[in-house]
């Protein structure tokens, strides 16, 4: 998956699983939250030593 989707998993959305829901009939669009602000989220890259 892109990196955009793993960053918005942090902020608190599941957007393959609520995609997979809506498009099966089995939620309803008004149930399907929104991302939650306010949460700063980054990937962390450096190299680690084992």
């Amino acid at each position: 998956m892109s990196d955009g989707i793993d960053l918005i998993n942090l902020a608190g959305l599941k957007l393959p699983y609520w995609l997979s829901r809506w498009v099966a009939g089995t939620v309803d669009e008004a149930v399907i939250p929104w991302p939650a602000s306010g949460i700063l989220v980054a990937k962390l890259e450096q190299i680690v030593t084992l």
